[in-house]
């Protein structure tokens, strides 16, 4: 039982600690939290109190204390995981508004406090499995039905990926606690939720693999943000101070080449005047550069406003249709019925400009970029997607890097990607970018509803 506890006890605060703004991640955390206590319930008597009393420090005191701390643990696993496991599921599903989800969250908890009045806690807690099992059954095949009616009807990709990962990972291990924790108990056979710590081994093990290789509750993504934060943050500084060095001196040396261009005019010498203005238009070049790159690196100031997303995208369209027409590239638009969101306007256009413009390089030989949005009640999901040649397994580790671009031009300095992933972070959303090489490249955005 203590593998149990700190198995889904450490699960609890990856969670949280990763993604603690997330409502499903949230429950799904107060779901692995409930499991956990039963565990450390029964390791309080079974391991920690039978350890006290053969080292001669048990009381009476003590042990009751123990039983307390059994009682509680042990009502908040039978209980309180039913419960947290289907509101989990409901928010999840995106199905609810808020004042609906609030309402079932009330309501719903109304037999956890039925139980509490009709379970005895002392001295040591007695389970009235016969009325638990009325409601526990109906929560838990409830939720799991939720979880397999969003995995079904999702029509995204990659969203559909990712709720077959939840369905792997949460469905096996509380279908098991129905049986061996409420059913069985039914029929006197009390020992089969030992098994459990054997479930709980391999939904480590799962929970481990998921968080590595993808982005599950955005524990992965959280890493990434941190890794990518922590690059920003020193590329900030460095390259503040090394722009405001070269910008002063780039400066003295545009002065003095304006100078040499007056003082020379009207002389005869068209060679000097000729070098005065290639210096002229190389230092004007070079401080545009710096100035650019400056506005890329520095933190981003947010000013929100409720917007429409759908009006945004449209407006970027219309922005770039010349673009468009250059390059021969077919746009469509699909925009579902979405909320607003409160946002940066000025800033996630400007987020939306930089992925049209990655979209059209990939694309410069013709082809189709599709923008849409996705419909969602808790937050606002849009896609760009282009049909070019796709992105490479190396260069998507990096992509968001500061000055990491797989493009060669002198205008491209690798900071647009890092900015869009700097002002989408701001706004409490995450962007993610799916590609192969061949087929084309598709980003992410999500962003949480007003």
């Amino acid at each position: 039982m203590i593998f149990t506890f700190i198995v889904l006890w450490l699960i609890t605060i990856i969670l949280i600690v990763n993604n603690p703004h997330n409502e499903s991640t949230r429950w799904v955390a107060l779901v692995t939290f409930c499991g956990g206590t039963g565990g450390f319930a029964r390791a309080a008597i079974e391991n920690f109190l039978p350890y006290l009393s053969d080292h001669g420090l048990m009381s009476s005191s003590i042990e009751a204390t123990f039983y307390r701390i059994y009682s509680i643990g042990s009502f908040t696993n039978t209980y309180g995981l039913p419960y947290s496991y289907l509101i989990f599921c409901l928010c999840y599903s995106e199905l609810f508004g808020n004042k609906l989800k609030l309402m079932l969250k009330v309501t719903l908890f109304c037999p956890v406090i039925l139980m509490f009045f009709i379970t005895p806690l002392t001295p040591a807690i007695a389970h009235n499995y016969k009325v638990a099992i009325l409601w526990v059954a109906p929560y838990i095949i409830a939720g799991s039905c939720f979880l397999l009616f969003t995995y079904i009807k999702e029509t995204n990709p990659f969203s559909k990926k990712r709720r077959l990962l939840t369905n792997l990972i949460a469905l096996p291990p509380v279908l098991f606690q129905l049986l061996s924790n409420y059913i069985f108990r039914l029929f006197q056979f009390n020992e089969v939720w030992r098994l459990n710590a054997i479930m709980m081994f391999f939904l480590f093990v799962l929970f481990i693999i998921f968080i590595i290789k993808f982005d599950f509750f955005g524990v992965q993504l959280k890493f990434e943000r941190r890794r990518i934060d922590s690059t920003l943050k020193a590329v900030t500084s460095g390259t503040s101070f090394l722009n405001h060095a070269i910008k002063n001196e780039v400066g003295k040396v545009n002065i003095l080449a304006e100078n040499i261009k007056y003082l020379t005019m009207g002389s005869r010498d068209d060679e000097i005047d000729s070098n005065a203005s290639q210096i002229l238009s190389s230092t004007t070049h070079l401080l545009s550069m710096i100035d650019r790159i400056q506005h890329q690196i520095q933190d981003v100031k947010l000013i929100k406003n409720k917007v429409s997303v759908s009006a945004i995208l449209h407006e970027c369209v219309l922005t770039n249709e010349s673009l468009f027409k250059k390059f021969n590239i077919a746009v469509e638009e699909h925009y579902a019925m979405t909320p607003d969101i409160q946002c940066d306007q000025i800033h996630v256009k400007e987020v939306i400009n930089n992925l049209i413009v990655n979209a059209v390089d990939a694309m410069k030989a013709g082809g189709l970029l599709r923008i849409e949005t996705l419909e969602s009640r808790s937050q606002v999901c849009i896609l760009v997607k282009d049909s070019g040649g796709g992105i490479s397994k190396h260069d998507l580790d990096h992509i968001f890097d500061p000055f990491y671009t797989t493009k060669l031009n002198s205008k491209n300095y690798g900071l647009g990607l890092s900015y869009c992933f700097n002002v989408i972070q701001k706004h409490g959303g995450r962007i993610e970018i799916f590609s192969e090489q061949g087929y084309g490249a598709t980003i992410k955005i999500s962003l949480p509803a007003a």
